[in-house]
C-alpha cells in the first residue's frame, strides 16, 4: 500500500495534492477575471505610449535637463544647509563635498548634499518633502546610517540598557534643521567616537 493510499484511506477522502505553480497561475487567472475588461484593452496601448515618450523625453532632454535639475535642488538645500547650521560651517569648518553615489539618474525631486567636517560626514537627503540625515565617518565613506538610529546605537555601545535607550527615542528624532542642530550639539563626541568604531 502506497503513502497516498493510506492517507486516502485514513482520512476517507482522497488525498489532493496541488502544485504551488498551479495554484499561483489560478490565483492570476482569479484576478484577471475580476479585472473590467476595458482596462485589459487599454493597458497595453498606454504602456506602448509611455515606452516612447520616455524615450523620447531621455534622448531630447534627459541628458542635459536631468543634471541641470539635479545641480539645481541640490544648491537650493546646499543653501538651506548654510543657513540653518551655519554652526558646522563656521565652528566645525565643514564644507560641501560631492554625493557620490548619487551621479545616477535621479526620480522626482531627489535633492542630496554631502557636508564633511574633519570627525564626520553629514549626508542631507530630501525627496517629495521627506527629509533625513546620514551620518558616516570620514574612513568609511559608503556606510551610512540615518541619524537617530547612529546616536541610538552610540548610546547602546555606551553600555546604555535597551529599555533606556527605547524611552528615550523621541529626543533623537528630528523633522526639522533646529532639531538637526540641537542633535548635532549635544551628541557630537558620542556620535563621532561610535563612527569611528564602526
Amino acid at each position: 500500500m502506497s503513502v497516498i493510499d493510506y492517507i486516502n484511506n485514513a482520512s476517507g477522502s482522497p488525498f489532493n495534492y496541488t502544485c504551488p505553480l498551479e495554484s499561483l497561475s489560478a490565483s492570476i487567472d482569479r484576478l484577471m477575471k475580476r479585472e473590467p475588461a476595458w482596462i485589459r484593452v487599454v493597458r497595453p496601448p498606454l504602456v506602448a505610449v509611455g515606452f516612447v515618450l520616455n524615450t523620447i523625453y531621455s534622448v531630447l532632454f534627459g541628458w542635459w535637463l536631468d543634471g541641470r535639475l539635479s545641480q539645481k535642488l541640490d544648491g537650493r538645500l546646499a543653501k538651506e544647509i548654510h543657513q540653518n547650521l551655519a554652526f558646522l560651517f563656521t565652528q566645525k569648518n565643514a564644507r560641501i563635498v560631492p554625493s557620490d553615489e548619487y551621479k545616477v539618474k535621479r526620480a522626482f525631486d531627489l535633492a542630496v548634499v554631502t557636508v564633511a567636517t574633519e570627525d564626520l560626514r553629514i549626508r542631507f537627503v530630501r525627496v517629495r518633502g521627506q527629509f533625513e540625515v546620514e551620518v558616516s565617518s570620514p574612513h568609511l565613506l559608503h556606510r551610512w546610517e540615518d541619524l537617530s538610529s547612529a546616536l541610538e546605537n552610540a548610546e547602546l555601545s555606551e553600555g546604555a540598557s535597551l529599555t533606556a535607550v527605547v524611552s528615550t527615542r523621541r529626543l533623537r528624532s528630528y523633522s526639522s534643521y533646529t532639531d538637526v542642530e540641537r542633535l548635532l550639539r549635544s551628541q557630537r563626541l558620542s556620535l563621532k567616537r561610535y563612527c569611528d568604531n564602526c
